[in-house]
Formats: C-alpha cells, sequence, structure tokens
C-alpha cells in the first residue's frame, strides 16, 4: 500500500488500517493502488502492465497476455485470443499509418533537400565569380553583400497545434543525414531566456561535433570543419517550432550564424506553426534582413486526415471496422475542437481496445478457421446466439460453422465493395475539386439514415439527391452535377481513376471501361471531317446524340418510379440559349444549330458524364450497406458511441459527483441506499449534508449534523458498553475519545471534497462556512 508520498507502508501500519474501519473509510476516496491487493491478478487493459511477463520456468504469464472475460462463461483461451488480436489489428493500422505520414511527409523532405543542394551550387558558381580573376567585375560588392545572408528554409505546419509533427523533424533528420549532410535539431526549450544563447549553441555543438564544450565558440565548429574529411557537406540546423521561442535568444542566435556564413555553409531550416509571415513579427528587422528566407507547405492536417481515411479506414483488410455512427463521432470531434490527427488517431485506438475489451468473439477479426481451435464448442454457440445470426437455422455445430464462414465470407465480401465505391466517390470528389473529407462525412451521414439503401422489395426510404441534409447543404447532389456537366479530360481522368479502384467490383470495372471506350471513339469520330461510314452526316449524328441524353433520362426516370421513389436528380434539357435539341427534330435545325465538330463533341462529353453520374448513382445505392446490417456485425464493428464518448470527453468533475454522492453503484454494495447513513464513507455523508444546507453551509451546522448521522447507529452498542462495565468512571473519557474521532474524520471528510474541488471556504468574511462547488 502506498502513502502520499508515494512510500511502501510497513505491514503493521496497513494491519492497523485494516482493523480501523473508520479509518480506512475515510482513506478510501484518494487511497492510491495497492500492488498487493487482489485485485491485481486481473490487469485491465488499460494499464501499461499490459506487457507479458515470464515466470521462472519459461512459461507465459495468461493473466498478462490475456484480456478480462466479458462473461462468466467464456474460457481463458479466448481472452488471449482476443489480446493477440487486438495487437495484431493495432500493429496493423500503426503501421498502415505511418506510412501514409511517410508519404506526404518524404515529398516535402525531397524538396528541402533539393533546396540545400541548389544552394551549394549556387554557393559554389558564386565563389568562382568572386575569385581572384574576376575582381575587376562592378557587381563583386553587391554579391558579396549577398553572399553574407543566411539561408532559411521555412516549414509552414499549417496548424497551430504542433502534436501531429513530433516525428517530422526527427524524420527529415534522419533524410538529411542519409544525404550525408551534418545535422543538428534544436528545440523550443533550447531557446529560454534564463539560459541565453549558450543553450542552443552548446546543443548545436554536441550534436554536430560530438563533444560537450565547456565554452560556445563558433571557432570550434569552424575547426572541426576544416579538419573534416568530407568538408563540403553543408551544416543544416534545424529550429523545430520556431514560434515558441525566446524571440531576443532566437534573434541573437540567428545573428551569429550569419556571422560564420563566410566560412561555414550553414543552412537554418524553422518550422512555423501558422505561415512563414510569422517570422517578421517574431525576430526584428535588423536580424530578418541577414536572412534569406524560401518557403515550404506541409500537408495541411486535412490532407493527413484525407491519407488516413484512405489508408486506414477504407483498407478491407483487417475485418476490424468502425461504425459509422462512432466515425461521424470522431469526425465531428476533429472539426469540432483541436483539429489534430494525433488526437483523431488516439481516439481510434481507444475505439480498437474498446472494442476487443467488450465483445467476447473480436478474434474473430484475425481468426483464421482453417486452424484447429480450442473450446470450438463455446465458439460456436456464442456465435449462434448472436442477433445478426439468429434469423439462420441451425441444426447442428456443423450448420453454424458452416454459418459462420459464410457470414464472415460475405462481411469480407461487402467491405471491399463498401471501401472501393467509397473510394471512387472520393476520386470524383478530388477531380471536381471537393473536400474529400467532407463528402466522407456526408457518406457517413447519409448511410446511418439509410439514404443509400435500395432493396429490390421495397420503395426507397429518401431520395439520395436531396439538397439539404439536416439543414446543411448536401455534396454529393453537387458532385453527380459536376460529373454531369465535367469537360472530356476530367470525365476521362475520373474513368481512368475508376477502372483502377474497382478491382474488387467486376461490373462497375467493365461498364466505365465500356464508357471510357465510347468517349475515346466518339471524340474521334466527331474530330474527323469526312462522312462516315454508313451515310450518316456530322448534323445526323449530332441528332442522335441529343436522343441519345434525352432517353438516358427517360430511362433514368422510369426505373425510379417503378421503384416507387421520388427524386430530384432531374437532368435539363441540352440548352444553348433557348433552343433544345429533340429526338424527333428536322435534320435541317439540327444540322443549322449543331452541325459544327466542337459542339457535337460537347454534346458526347455531357451524354458520357451523365452515364458516369448515373453509374456512380447506382454504385452508391447498390453498395454502400451499414456495416450494422450485416451477419457477425457484433464481433467485427465497433458500434458503440456511448463508451467512446465517455472515453474521450470525460467529463470526470460529474463522474466524481456521481461516485461520492451514489457509491454503492459503484462498489455495488447493499448495506447503504440513497438514505444517509452511518454505513456510508465519511465524505459521502458530508457531500450530502452540504447539498441538504444548499450553496453556503456553516461548519459547525455540518459538523453537528455529522456527528449525529455517526452517533446515530451507534448509541445501542454504547448502551451495550455501558452495561458490560456496569456504570464505570471511564465513560466520560471514552466519550471524550469518540467525540476526539468524529473531529478527525469531519476533518478528513471536508479535506477530501476540497481537494476534489467539490467543497471550497467561503472567503475571508464567511470564514465559518463553506461553498458547495457543482
Amino acid at each position: 500500500m502506498l502513502d502520499d508520498r508515494g512510500m511502501d507502508v510497513s505491514s503493521d501500519e496497513e494491519h492497523t488500517l485494516s482493523n480501523n474501519g473508520d479509518a480506512s473509510q475515510a482513506c478510501f476516496i484518494l487511497h492510491k493502488f495497492t500492488k498487493k491487493s487482489s485485485s491485481a491478478v486481473e490487469v485491465s487493459p488499460r494499464e501499461p502492465a499490459l506487457s507479458v511477463k515470464r515466470k521462472r520456468g519459461g512459461k507465459q504469464d495468461i493473466s498478462l497476455s490475456s484480456l478480462s472475460p466479458c462473461s462468466a462463461d467464456e474460457p481463458e483461451d479466448c481472452g488471449v485470443w482476443r489480446m493477440e488480436a487486438f495487437k495484431c489489428t493495432w500493429a496493423d493500422i500503426e503501421a498502415n499509418i505511418k506510412e501514409v505520414f511517410e508519404v506526404l511527409n518524404t515529398r516535402i523532405f525531397k524538396e528541402v533537400q533539393k533546396f540545400i543542394h541548389d544552394i551549394l551550387f549556387y554557393d559554389a558558381q558564386l565563389e568562382l565569380y568572386l575569385s581572384p580573376k574576376n575582381n575587376s567585375y562592378p557587381h563583386v560588392h553587391g554579391n558579396e553583400r549577398s553572399s553574407r545572408r543566411l539561408h532559411v528554409a521555412l516549414l509552414c505546419l499549417r496548424n497551430i497545434d504542433s502534436s501531429d509533427h513530433t516525428m517530422t523533424f526527427f524524420k527529415l533528420k534522419t533524410h538529411l543525414k542519409k544525404a550525408n549532410y551534418h545535422v543538428a535539431n534544436l528545440l523550443p526549450h533550447n531557446f529560454l531566456s534564463k539560459n541565453g544563447v549558450g543553450a542552443p549553441l552548446r546543443s548545436m555543438l554536441k550534436q554536430i561535433v560530438g563533444i560537450n564544450p565547456e565554452t560556445t565558440d563558433m571557432d570550434i565548429l569552424a575547426s572541426w570543419y576544416r579538419a573534416e574529411s568530407d568538408a563540403k557537406s553543408p551544416i543544416v540546423i534545424i529550429i523545430e517550432d520556431a514560434e515558441l521561442c525566446n524571440s531576443k535568444v532566437l534573434a541573437e542566435f540567428v545573428i551569429i550564424l550569419s556571422e560564420w556564413i563566410a566560412e561555414l555553409p550553414l543552412i537554418l531550416v524553422m518550422g512555423m506553426a501558422t505561415s512563414g509571415e510569422a517570422i517578421r513579427k517574431l525576430l526584428p528587422g535588423s536580424t530578418t534582413r541577414h536572412l534569406h528566407m524560401h518557403n515550404f507547405m506541409f500537408p495541411s492536417p486535412d490532407e493527413y486526415l484525407e491519407g488516413i481515411i484512405k489508408g486506414v479506414i477504407l483498407r478491407p483488410f483487417p475485418l476490424f471496422t468502425v461504425g459509422h455512427d462512432v466515425l461521424r463521432f470522431l469526425l465531428s470531434q476533429y472539426d469540432k475542437y483541436d483539429s489534430t490527427v494525433t488526437s483523431f488517431i488516439r481516439a481510434l485506438k481507444m475505439a480498437c481496445m474498446e472494442h476487443f475489451m467488450s465483445q467476447p468473439l473480436s478474434f474473430l477479426c484475425t481468426i483464421s478457421l482453417d486452424s484447429p481451435l480450442e473450446n470450438v464448442d463455446y465458439l460456436w454457440r456464442s456465435v449462434s446466439v448472436l442477433p445478426s445470426m439468429q434469423s439462420k437455422q441451425y441444426q447442428s455445430d456443423r450448420d453454424v460453422d458452416k454459418g459462420t464462414v459464410m457470414a464472415l465470407s460475405q462481411y469480407k465480401e461487402q467491405k471491399e465493395k463498401w471501401s472501393s465505391t467509397v473510394n471512387c466517390i472520393l476520386a470524383a470528389g478530388n477531380l471536381v475539386c471537393m473536400d474529400p473529407v467532407k463528402v466522407f462525412a456526408e457518406i457517413l451521414e447519409r448511410q446511418a439514415g439509410g439514404i443509400f439503401l435500395n432493396d429490390a422489395n421495397s420503395s426507397l426510404n429518401s431520395d439520395i439527391l436531396c439538397n439539404e441534409l439536416n439543414g446543411k447543404t448536401c455534396l454529393i447532389p453537387a458532385l453527380l452535377k459536376r460529373l454531369r456537366d465535367s469537360s472530356e479530360f476530367t470525365v476521362n481522368k475520373i474513368l481512368m481513376k475508376w477502372i483502377e479502384l474497382t478491382e474488387y467490383i467486376p461490373e462497375w470495372k467493365t461498364e466505365a471501361q465500356q464508357i471510357l471506350n465510347n468517349l475515346a471513339s466518339e471524340s474521334s469520330l466527331i474530330n474527323t471531317t469526312e462522312f462516315i461510314s454508313d451515310g450518316c452526316t456530322g448534323s445526323t449524328r449530332t441528332r442522335q446524340l441529343a436522343t441519345g441524353i434525352n432517353s438516358i433520362e427517360d430511362e433514368r426516370q422510369e426505373s425510379i418510379v417503378s421503384n416507387g421513389g421520388s427524386s430530384e436528380m432531374n437532368v435539363s434539357n441540352l440548352k444553348d440559349g433557348q433552343m433544345r435539341i429533340h429526338g424527333d427534330a428536322e435534320p435541317l435545325n439540327a444540322t443549322r444549330l449543331y452541325g459544327t465538330p466542337s459542339m457535337q463533341k460537347k454534346i458526347g462529353v455531357r451524354m458520357h458524364g451523365r452515364l458516369s453520374a448515373s453509374l456512380l448513382e447506382q454504385m452508391m445505392r447498390k453498395y454502400l450497406i451499414p456495416f450494422e446490417k450485416l451477419p457477425l456485425n457484433e464481433a467485427l464493428c465497433f458500434q458503440n458511441v456511448s463508451s467512446i464518448k465517455e472515453l474521450l470527453i470525460g467529463q470526470p468533475r460529474q463522474g466524481i459527483q456521481q461516485n461520492i454522492k451514489c457509491p454503492f453503484r459503484f462498489l455495488k454494495c447493499e448495506c447503504c441506499n440513497a438514505t444517509i447513513s452511518s454505513s456510508m464513507f465519511d465524505s459521502t455523508i458530508l457531500f450530502h449534508l452540504v447539498l441538504q444546507n444548499g450553496e453556503l453551509a456553516n461548519l459547525h451546522d455540518l459538523y453537528e449534523s455529522f456527528s449525529a448521522v455517526l452517533r446515530k447507529d451507534a448509541s445501542e452498542k454504547q448502551k451495550k458498553v455501558k452495561k458490560a462495565h456496569h456504570g464505570n468512571s471511564n465513560g466520560a473519557t471514552q466519550h471524550e475519545v469518540d467525540r476526539a474521532l468524529v473531529q478527525a474524520r469531519f476533518c478528513k471528510a471536508a479535506s477530501e471534497l476540497q481537494l476534489v474541488g467539490l467543497l471550497r471556504m467561503a472567503g475571508k468574511k464567511r470564514s465559518e462556512s463553506v461553498q458547495l462547488v457543482l
């Protein structure tokens, strides 16, 4: 057991506290975790003690490598399987996240490396012009002045919170070191006013030269660089988040570096949280005139989040899936609060951990049913009672086995098609300049409302093309409208991207390939000035294209009416001014209005754009099915929004109030209830008394009420004690001892409530009163 100072309590003191019930009750709220308690055997996955410990014999301790059971009849092996499944799943997700960050950051790293390489080439050329042979040139002095300016690469992180870039500068340092550069990485705490400019200089010399010098003299770096075998490599100094540095120390550091630029190839890289212009507010003009600044833009947090959505959430594997409601909550938290990808990743890990903790069959996310398993009876028995599997009739364990394999296969196939469809929507949104994160959020919102569902036996639940959803402007209708009106180049790129992304949907890939081929053939056919081989002139061909567009719209409207749904997707007839093309128009009118090849090409592109939009709408209705409606969704999909809200939002103050006010709900005891009794903890009794007195309460009145509650149940015991002593004179002394104990318990309970922030002194004018803080 630990005391307030974190020291071990002796066994005698522990025995005394265990025997004295009053003292143990008073210490309950603030007591620390006891390593010797029996609850330490069952380690929660939220504890840091998840590392696998081994006994002397080399056997693995199962209690430390498995999760706590979800039910009383769950075998111990299931906890081990769930732990292994969680480790495997999160390791795969984490590897994909690192890959996303590496891909996005490597582009910036290469640009910085190219920038440094160009500076070296520029300095080499400048040295050539400044050679003694060229002293007669009149512009030498101007070049000499410009050569004293320190080149600075300003890395704009585009986010005030730099938690997303905790590893960015370390990766940049590693990347530049691979190019044989001398690199030093300085942190904002190196530029504190109390340490002066000596702290960053000392850290720089320690990282580059490899020594801890007693003096911070740049001559040490210069002599080391002249003696270095590879003296042509530049010296790069990286300053993380320069806006957090002390401006005076940073300005002095920059001036010192600029004084040595003629002898050392120094290049400064500074991370800026907001923008590159902030450096002019951070440093005075006398310092910035020594700098030659170059801006580099890192991807925005939305671009990192887009990469995580495509690289993690939309990956078909593993089978573990975050439910649509949970994803909507995580995206809303990201959008409303800090907008950092780090918090989104942390929340995603919490959701993954919570799923494997609470679902007994969550190990099915990574398990291979081909391998032999233990406790198969429990496995198949648990599968058969799932709500999503109860619609099937199972006669034997073999039927359950087959049904489970089929359900896993169906879930996997649907996730592949769902991922391909969403990727195609986001790809089309990118090419028509729409925010992919917002488009993805709207897809989740529409899926949660069942808007995409299109069952063959029932009508559409809602229109996919409604212009507003929950009072907000919709992006999906705008996306389809832009797709219909896109240029030939955009439609061509969208179709090629769809062909690349529809690996798991062969029919969509075939349809997209056919539209692309028709677009290419129409374009080549209309561009020619000769007659078509079947005798149709250009004007006749134009009329056929216009008729085809009208027939596509008519067929789509008829299909919607036959399904019983209403749609606002009324594709407007082709217009050019106030003129329209009809299928039964005269050849002469079509020739007069649209006989030119450019107009024929425009009509053909519009037709194929509408075909592409119609194909996308069809695929959305067919494949965007919520995972909550699939079999085995309880084991493979995390859907508990309330638990993740509790973990992220927390509301610790409300939790403390509820636990102190009603501890029996948390402890599940039967000795006390909602009424005040002496069996409650002292802090609980005092908290109830303060609530009864209102916002302000007198300390003496509280003490009298507290003492009355404690002595109420003890009156019978005192009578028995008096009868046993037969009127002994020690009764007064015993009364004084009890009174002192009540005062001690009252003070301790008041201190605990004050420590957790529920009670405070009313003020100097009311020193005898306390105030309740809710």
